[in-house]
């Protein structure tokens, strides 16, 4: 199998970049402009003079024109602050890509990027085997730090086949998602990506969590294999269960085939409709594409590509 992080998947790096802006609430400087207005030397916009302002900033010349004291307002630069969820649960071992291993480089792909900006990155795995000692809560900040952040998702990935090899994985779903979003909270006012397939999880109520109580911007990633996407089988087949080992033995017929492709475009909707609502980014993402075609489906506002 192809190394997770190897020399070609590297060469791409440098050329990519976020284009958006980062949320307002980050704490320290950083490389990214805020929509927050603070006291930095580029222009942003004005308001009226309240009693108590700082009239070092008081704009003399409208006041000249229009008898009316105002404010000048800069941009502020601040530092972006991206918390990463990782779905690890059995159902992500599926394919002959498989969906976590792809995760893990969409995963490096974005963090890149944000710690390139000199924004802080947090990773955190639900669905994890608890048998390791590898932290299930990983901060990370700088361009320098990314090193440290691939060691720390090679560790996943080497942990993760350790595992599903050992059939230790079948049973290591004690934390879901949705629970880890829960016990570590992203900070408010940053960015929340979650890189899941979603199955068969009703998520309105995170989603409703992160864009009104945290205030975040919410990217969702649904990660599927390519056999789940295009399915191939014909015939009898025996079926397992990856979340409980269960197994069935089922004959695929073209009217099954039919009926699991409408629960597919079903969820596919779901998710569309609620990331409309709660105005989130959706996309349905490939194992089986390269790890960075994503970005250019539809991310632009998000992301550039030099």
């Amino acid at each position: 199998m192809e190394e997770l992080f190897g020399q070609e998947f590297l060469k791409e790096l440098p050329a990519l970049r976020f284009a958006g802006r980062a949320a307002q609430g980050a704490a320290q400087a950083g490389l990214r402009k805020s929509q927050a207005k603070g006291s930095s030397v580029e222009f942003s916009d004005f308001r009226e003079y309240l009693p108590g302002d700082d009239i070092r900033r008081l704009d003399w010349n409208a006041y000249a024109r229009l008898g009316k004291l105002y404010m000048k307002l800069y941009m502020e630069e601040r530092e972006g602050i991206f918390s990463l969820y990782l779905d690890l649960s059995p159902s992500m071992n599926y394919g002959t890509e498989p969906k976590a291993r792809h995760m893990l480089r969409m995963a490096a792909v974005l963090s890149y990027m944000a710690l390139q900006n000199q924004d802080r990155v947090r990773i955190c795995l639900a669905g994890f085997s608890g048998e390791t000692a590898l932290p299930q809560r990983q901060s990370f900040h700088g361009s320098a730090a990314f090193s440290k952040l691939l060691v720390y998702l090679q560790e996943v990935e080497r942990i993760r086949r350790a595992d599903r090899a050992e059939r230790k994985w079948a049973a290591s779903c004690d934390t879901a998602l949705w629970e880890v979003l829960y016990r570590f909270p992203p900070d408010l006012g940053g960015t929340t990506i979650l890189l899941s397939d979603f199955m068969p999880e009703d998520i309105t109520e995170e989603v409703k969590y992160l864009r009104l109580f945290r205030k975040q911007t919410v990217l969702l990633f649904q990660v599927l294999a390519e056999e789940e996407l295009h399915p191939l089988f014909a015939g009898t087949n025996q079926l397992l269960d990856m979340e409980n080992s269960g197994q069935m033995r089922i004959t695929l017929t073209p009217g099954l085939l039919r009926s699991y492709q409408t629960e597919l475009d079903g969820l596919r909707q779901r998710l569309e409709r609620l990331s409309a609502r709660y105005q989130c980014h959706y996309q349905q993402v490939s194992s089986g594409e390269p790890v960075t075609a994503f970005l250019r489906q539809g991310m632009n506002r998000y992301w550039q590509h030099r």
